[in-house]
């Protein structure tokens, strides 16, 4: 799965990354070809007597060289930028897609903060591991490749010690990279814990602020941070050791590959221009291979970000989402003996039946499974014993598509989303009308404190609505549901935040207003009981 969605992102840039690929291939021969003219240009004038002429028509050549391999780059750099922010776009919206479509306990299991965090991780890392791969990797080795030819023609004995200084490098490269990885990983470990904290200590900032936990908040934080900074530092002295490992090893092969450059021109085995051309590509492949070197270990560090993410991302395995076309809900829900618990039972044997047009009451102390009820019907866990039914049809034998379209739910603390409230109510039905959402906002009286507002329909109710009163949140989820038009209307503790007689008046329109619909009604308050058909107690 992880693989084909990454795959699935590259599969429509193929093109493009082929002749990014081809062009870094060729531009790179830019420092491999302008050494080579100038060595030609010396060994020639060295025997010519028609010195600027050749000089003039050398320089030409390394004009139009530069100018061809400077036209290569920019049509790369041009590709890059119309390929990599769409690839970023795609794999975004591929990630994101994929992580709504797990379980609801997988959601119980991570921060929501952690997993955007993650998103973005795996999301950015890509492309920065594409970015290296196309900028870095490929023209860099095509230089090593063709200077390491080129030296080689020119002395197969300095070609040889290019050779060994190449693969020595790229092999520390490798060894120390492995261990530097490990560190950042802990590095980016205790980062995460670390934000997740802060948000964590965010959501939950009207708790610090009532219980005035500012100070308690800071010292709880400080072992996260110090934990953070402690790993992040011994990563980054890690990586120091390394460059020193590699800068040595430069050092110690250029004295030794210039000082053998020289006797062998000394003793005339080397050209002039031969001995240019080897010290100017030295002094390249030098500061090359160390800059290589430098991006394979932030690759496999990028590397181990992305693959960290992504495995959390890709852990479980999504909802099954087909919809079956032939199944078209009726309303009529029955319970046999089902039981539900997690180390004891939390609902046993339970057993009811609702109908469209019918009203039922479920009472019981909290903490009896009323609210566990809601998450059964909604396939989010799934009954240990006994049936759930659907018009006669049980619902593990329906995606979860059919299920939750038959539930219209207005949970008991309504979160809506940081949008306006036009956005919101829509959020039951996209296609509703002007006609429909006033309707609904009336059955569930927040017509007239939305008509007050300067913006109306328009106001943002900030983050989780928090704009607005739990009461006016409670109405607004009401009026959502209702606009889902779903044969089965759930309210869970729906008028917990409203008074006695505004909630009284609101489940009176609501049930008005779903004459046709089976309404199940979770409520701890006797006279909203009193106004079902039925009533059900938990224990």
């Amino acid at each position: 799965m992880l693989k084909s969605t990454l795959l699935s992102t590259l599969r429509p840039f193929k093109t493009r990354l082929i002749l990014i690929v081809f062009l870094g291939f060729f531009w790179s021969l830019r420092d491999i070809l302008t050494p080579y003219l100038v060595k030609k240009m010396i060994d020639t004038t060295y025997y010519s007597e028609v010195l600027p002429k050749v000089i003039f028509q050398s320089m030409i050549l390394i004009v139009i060289a530069w100018g061809v391999m400077e036209i290569c780059m920019r049509i790369q750099g041009r590709l890059l930028i119309r390929t990599l922010p769409p690839i970023r776009t795609a794999l975004y919206e591929k990630l994101t897609n994929h992580v709504n479509e797990y379980p609801l306990s997988f959601f119980k299991r991570h921060f929501s903060g952690n997993l955007a965090d993650k998103i973005q991780g795996a999301v950015l890392g890509s492309e920065n591991l594409l970015s290296i791969y196309l900028s870095s990797f490929i023209p860099i080795l095509s230089h090593l490749f063709f200077s390491l030819i080129l030296i080689t023609l020119i002395s197969p004995k300095l070609g040889g010690i290019f050779l060994c200084w190449i693969t020595f490098h790229l092999w520390v490269t490798w060894k120390m990279g492995l261990r530097s990885l490990e560190k950042t990983q802990l590095s980016a470990e205790a980062r995460s814990n670390l934000q997740a904290r802060i948000l964590d200590s965010l959501f939950n900032i009207f708790a610090v602020k009532t219980f005035s936990r500012e100070t308690h908040e800071s010292n709880y934080l400080k072992s996260y941070l110090d934990e953070e900074l402690n790993a992040t530092q011994k990563a980054q002295d890690y990586l120091e050791k390394v460059r020193w490992v590699l800068g040595g090893s430069s050092l110690v092969m250029l004295i030794t590959t210039l000082t053998l450059s020289y006797l062998e021109w000394e003793k005339e085995v080397l050209s002039l221009g031969s001995l240019t051309l080897v010290i100017m590509l030295l002094l390249n492949l030098t500061s090359f291979l160390w800059y290589l070197s430098m991006e394979v270990i932030r690759f496999k560090e990028e590397f181990g970000r992305v693959k960290e993410n992504l495995e959390v991302l890709f852990s479980e395995i999504p909802e099954e989402k087909a919809k079956n076309q032939s199944f078209i809900p009726k309303g009529h829900l029955l319970l046999k003996n089902v039981t539900f618990g997690y180390d004891t039972p939390l609902i046993k044997d339970l057993s009811f039946s609702l109908s469209p047009g019918k009203s039922l009451a479920i009472t019981g102390l909290s903490g009896s499974g009323k609210t566990t009820l809601i998450h059964l019907l909604l396939s989010h866990i799934q009954a240990e014993t006994g049936k759930i039914e659907i018009d006669g049809t049980s619902i593990n034998a329906l995606s979860q598509v059919d299920v939750r379209n038959v539930f219209a739910v207005v949970p008991q603390n309504p979160s809506l989303f940081h949008r306006s409230i036009r956005d919101n109510l829509l959020y039951g039905n996209l296609s509703a009308s002007e006609e429909d959402v006033l309707k609904a906002l009336k059955t569930s009286n927040c017509y007239s404190f939305i008509e007050a507002l300067p913006l109306g329909l328009d106001t943002i109710v900030g983050d989780r609505g928090d704009k607005l009163s739990g009461g006016q949140k409670q109405r607004i989820a009401i009026a959502r549901a209702l606009l889902k038009q779903s044969p089965i209307l759930i309210l869970d503790e729906p008028t917990a935040s409203l008074d006695e007689e505004m909630g009284i008046a609101t489940i009176k329109n609501v049930l008005g207003a779903a004459k046709k619909r089976a309404l199940l009604v979770i409520t701890h308050q006797k006279k909203i009981a009193a106004l079902m058909d039925h009533q059900l107690h938990i224990q």
